[in-house]
């Protein structure tokens, strides 16, 4: 774990079966994570403070909690990893700005969980096998675009005043493909939606 404004290269190493975070990062702190792998850890990488790291080809395994949890007005930039087999892959919470943008997040029980005012970017992504591919709860908002949503149990799932803008996604073989509940508010515009369920 790192403080204050601090930065460090990590790469192409082996990070498992941590207590805590497999890399946090806090304070202003920075750092570029690339072609790491982490397995069974509580969260593999955890972000709060203002802290804005890149975390790029890595492979986020079997997270107890959170592959990424991201916190505290952080905004870390996560692309081009394989998210797989966490209880959730990408967590956001308490106001931080994730953008999350062309991995492969599969097979987790949330695939992104968004909550308390976070406002994320979530594009260029394939969200598959999921129980919920995309979660917005807490007044969270979510720009939400050119995504490829298959075979999840609901794609994006909105509820208690979550804000989502939903456009030019595909959507294949969801139980649902979106699914609005208690007083959340979405744009949902420019997308296919093809075989199960359409809008909830």
């Amino acid at each position: 774990r790192s403080y204050g404004e601090n930065a460090a290269e990590i790469s192409n190493c082996l990070i498992q079966n941590s207590d805590v975070e497999g890399i946090g990062k806090w304070d202003q702190s920075n750092a570029k994570i690339t072609g790491t792998i982490f397995k069974n850890c509580r969260h593999a990488v955890g972000t709060s403070d203002f802290a804005a790291p890149e975390i790029s080809s890595c492979s986020i395994l079997f997270s107890k909690m959170a592959g990424i949890f991201c916190e505290g007005n952080s905004s870390p930039l996560i692309r081009n990893c394989l998210i797989s087999g966490n209880n959730v892959g990408v967590a956001g919470g308490d106001i931080s700005r994730p953008e999350i943008r062309a991995n492969k997040i599969t097979g987790n029980g949330a695939g992104i969980s968004l909550w308390v005012k976070t406002s994320a970017k979530i594009s260029e992504n394939t969200i598959k096998g999921n129980v919920t591919g995309i979660l917005i709860q807490d007044e969270a908002k979510a720009d939400i675009s050119s995504n490829d949503f298959d075979s999840n149990g609901s794609a994006v799932s909105s509820i208690n005043a979550g804000n989502p803008v939903i456009e030019k996604n595909s959507f294949r073989g969801n139980n649902f493909a979106v699914i609005l509940r208690d007083s959340s508010r979405a744009k949902i515009s420019e997308n296919e939606i093809s075989s199960g369920k359409g809008i909830k």
